[in-house]
């Protein structure tokens, strides 16, 4: 399996683009889909293709010409400072966004990779897949009224944050913004779900069992036209890439004026201030910075040889590396030093976590109602909490699942024979950013009992018990299997420290704790896919089967291990 990637190990803050350099990779990005789409066009006469598959290329043909490719020009060509000229085009979606075009265009209209992900092709989706879709739109769309409403209460007073733009202009911006967004949602989604929603998004929507519930009843949250028509993205394009919004809605002409741009660097302004001001100092945001690199220097490096040059970097960075640097200190840093507005980060924090399940969502949908049935049927065997979605006013009630039978644990301890790789980080370069994103993205008061713990059952053991190597560094691992009914279901969990010798004083102690210092970590492992534990990063083999493995910084990774910690420890 191909390993993922984790951000702290690709990410190198490329702040030397200049404007040129922006443009010309804009314009690459927009010949190539230029391409793309006139080649599909010229596809169309060719080839005998559904209508609905015609309108689909028709429809993105539009988006690239009426929508993006304009918004791109006006701002080459119409805007004359040219400080501004390059904050929008590190702004402008979706080019500084993971994924870029490829991705946006994969979600707001019915197209699918092929199996090789190396061309598009067109993808009728269904009610059920339509309504998952635009629900996440939602979702976003509440988060970005919920950031309106903390920029609203920062732009005047003494806990205000310097801007480019007149404090006036970015209170009409605000307002003239919250209402397109909130006209969109009440488009969107059914009246009798719509308060529900404002006041706090379901993420459990996301969910395998919900999806079911609604696909059995079609009891969909999104208005049927919406479903039907697939057009709700029109709005978002207009928000994204036009200096407003008109609409009539319920008989009354409706007029928004805002340029979306101007809302990106206001948000960002605002964090730069946070991460820059309110976070002088901080040593959780100087380890986090570390991690990164610009060029061969550590973020942290350059900042502490340059303070100002905090400030100037940050600005300069594309929206994704920005929302994605943003995230991690926030995860890092104590509760009381978090910013109030959510960067939103694909990569790191909770957005991430919600976008992972409803890139699962997404699979979901696209399954038979029989499918979903066998599916949580498989989950409910393999001993995991199904969450049973509430009833919903319109749609019948479901039946409770029958209770699972309670199955006795065991765990054994492996020998080094039966793992293939029994401790911390296959690659040691990454093995102390691993280890600092542990001790700084687990809550404080589980890292204190499962540091506690670690030491307290390494210290105790025979030197014979673990398994220990002395180079790359000096590690002492534990690994357990522990089976839960059948072996299809069997989990893995090492716990394991860097051993550090200590100096030994005139009074010789004769335990392990008094000659070793310990810096504990873990690793877990099942042998089948774990739906709610997030992506595999890598696989280890357990008695000659792969297990996958996952990150130790997702919370239900944290949450299942501290779960068997007491268990393991006790075998």
């Amino acid at each position: 399996m191909k390993k993922n990637k984790k951000l702290v190990d690709l990410i190198y803050l490329d702040t030397s683009k200049l404007e040129s350099d922006l443009k010309r990779d804009h314009q690459v990005k927009v010949d190539f889909w230029l391409d793309w789409i006139n080649q599909m066009m010229e596809r169309l006469v060719d080839e005998d293709i559904y209508i609905e598959e015609q309108i689909e290329y028709f429809m993105v043909n539009n988006f690239l010409k009426s929508f993006l490719i304009r918004r791109f020009h006006w701002i080459r060509e119409t805007i004359t400072d040219p400080e501004l000229r390059t904050k929008y085009l590190l702004t402008l979606p979706p080019f500084n966004q993971h994924g870029s075009v490829k991705r946006f265009l994969l979600h707001f209209f019915q197209f699918k990779e092929d199996r090789g992900k190396k061309a598009i092709q067109f993808n009728f989706l269904t009610s059920s897949e339509r309504e998952v879709r635009a629900l996440w739109d939602i979702h976003k769309l509440i988060k970005t009224l919920a950031t309106i409403d903390v920029l609203k209460k920062y732009t005047s007073g003494s806990h205000s944050f310097p801007s480019i733009f007149p404090r006036n202009y970015i209170v009409d911006l605000l307002d003239s913004l919250s209402g397109a967004l909130k006209l969109l949602v009440e488009i969107c989604v059914k009246p009798d779900y719509l308060q529900g929603l404002m006041a706090q998004f379901p993420i459990d929507c996301f969910e395998p069992e919900s999806i079911l519930m609604r696909k059995e009843t079609s009891a969909y949250l999104i208005n049927d036209m919406v479903l039907e028509k697939f057009d709700y993205r029109n709005y978002f394009f207009h928000i994204f890439f036009r200096p407003g919004l008109k609409a009539n809605y319920k008989g009354k002409d409706l007029t928004f004026r805002f340029n979306y741009l101007d809302f990106e660097i206001i948000r960002q302004e605002f964090l730069i201030n946070w991460i820059n001001n309110r976070l002088r100092g901080n040593q959780r945001k100087l380890e986090v910075f570390g991690m990164y690199k610009i060029g061969d220097r550590s973020f942290q490096d350059v900042i502490e040889a340059t303070p100002e040059m905090e400030l100037t970097l940050l600005k300069r960075l594309p929206k994704s590396i920005f929302d994605d640097l943003i995230a991690e200190v926030n995860e890092a840093v104590a509760d009381e030093d978090k910013s109030p507005v959510d960067p939103m980060s694909e990569k790191t924090g909770e957005f991430a976590r919600q976008l992972l399940l409803y890139e699962k969502a997404k699979k979901l949908a696209s399954k038979s109602v029989s499918a979903l049935r066998r599916f949580l049927s498989r989950l409910r065997s393999d001993g995991e909490k199904v969450k049973q979605p509430e009833n919903q006013n319109n749609g019948p009630e479901q039946a409770s699942p029958e209770p699972v039978a309670a199955t006795s644990i065991q765990v054994k301890k492996l020998k080094k024979s039966e793992i293939d790789f029994p401790y911390f980080c296959k690659t040691n370069s990454s093995f102390s950013k691993q280890m600092k994103m542990l001790q700084t993205r687990m809550p404080a008061d589980q890292y204190s009992v499962f540091n506690k713990k670690v030491r307290d059952y390494l210290s105790k053991v025979s030197e014979n018990t673990p398994i220990k190597r002395r180079t790359p560094r000096h590690e002492w691992a534990v690994p357990f299997l522990i089976l839960e009914g059948d072996e299809d279901t069997a989990q893995l969990l090492i716990l394991g420290a860097e051993a550090k010798s200590k100096q030994l004083s005139m009074s010789y102690g004769s335990g392990v704790d008094q000659n070793y210092d310990f810096k504990p970590y873990f690793v877990y492992g099942s042998l089948g896919e774990q739906y709610r534990m997030g992506n595999a990063d890598e696989t280890r083999k357990v008695k000659g089967k792969v297990f996958q493995i996952y990150s130790s910084v997702e919370p239900r990774v944290i949450e299942m291990m501290m779960k068997l910690l007491d268990q393991v420890i006790k075998a």
